[in-house]
């Protein structure tokens, strides 16, 4: 246990873009929403507007508006994770070789196993972790922005500040991050076989490969099987986590009806989630990925 640590230490700290990538996106965030604030102003709002949001933005809408606000400022912070995790798994055994530290790495008294965990480990959760506290230290910001440019007349200025929506959306971003761990464990698995093998530019490797086995298989038997797996990957992730299907929700102010989840712990399921099939389709085919990872990093050479 106490080589895993040290192992996942060293990770942390000889890969900066685990923090520094979700900081970029936070500075960009909140350094264009304060470039807005000071082009525009303090807002102005129409009083017929004004006195028509005060009446009809009930609690329960008002609440809808902030959980969907704090849904649609964690987007960005999704996408820089992925990146994060694409590109850090792909360089993370392939530095090794090129350099050649490897061997330096494999006079310790560290198993390859105990290695390629840690490297598994921190793109699975250190590095949505990163991006989950990211995001929250970015939405408190922007909140207290928006806080002195929302009139008090408007019942939203409370619930953006209401306990209980912020500690069920941490719970759900906490879920999230280990849900998304174990959904994108065969892309990551993928993403480290072939940093253990590719003998130059895994990149290369790692996007060609997939390519051209799709169009080995369109053109041979005419399926698209395999793209349509690499699809389900990402695309299904939204489908199966959250609630109503991963589509989009809406606000209307005019209607009755709210498409939004009465609490930020009902955009996730849970339990549903964990009766997936496919979860644990892909959590298996990640294992065996992450232990041919294993094995190559035990006996490939050296990168060219």
């Amino acid at each position: 246990m106490n080589k895993f640590i040290w192992s996942l230490r060293r990770e942390v700290w000889e890969s900066r873009a685990i923090w520094m990538a979700p900081a970029i996106c936070a500075s960009i965030m909140i350094l264009s929403t304060l470039a807005g604030v000071l082009k525009t102003g303090n807002m102005q709002i129409d009083a017929d507007l004004l006195s028509k949001l005060s009446t009809e933005l009930t609690p329960e809408k008002a609440r809808g508006l902030t959980i969907v606000a704090l849904i649609s400022m964690g987007v960005p912070f999704l996408v820089t994770g992925l990146f994060t995790q694409f590109f850090y798994a792909l360089d993370s055994m392939y530095a090794e070789r090129r350099d050649r530290s490897v061997l330096f790495w494999r006079s310790l008294p560290v198993s390859d196993t105990t290695t390629v965990l840690a490297k598994v480990l921190v793109a699975a959760i250190v590095i949505p972790l990163a991006a989950a506290v990211a995001m929250l230290g970015t939405e408190l910001v922007l909140f207290a922005i928006g806080s002195f440019r929302v009139p008090a007349a408007l019942s939203i200025l409370g619930t953006m500040w209401s306990p209980t929506i912020w500690a069920g959306w941490i719970a759900a971003a906490l879920f999230l991050v280990v849900a998304s761990g174990l959904w994108f464990l065969p892309a990551i698995g993928w993403y480290l076989l072939v940093s253990a093998w590719a003998p130059r530019s895994p990149f290369v490797f790692a996007v060609a490969i997939p390519c051209a086995m799709m169009f080995a298989e369109k053109i041979i038997f005419g399926t698209k099987v395999i793209g349509h797996a690499v699809t389900s990957l990402y695309a299904g992730f939204p489908a199966h986590v959250l609630a109503h299907g991963g589509h989009a929700m809406s606000v209307q102010l005019d209607e009755q009806h709210l498409d939004v989840p009465a609490s930020a712990l009902d955009i996730v399921r849970p339990l549903q989630f964990l009766a997936t099939p496919e979860l644990w389709l892909y959590v298996l085919l990640g294992a065996a990925m992450i232990a041919g990872a294993i094995w190559l990093r035990r006996y490939r050479e050296t990168a060219a």
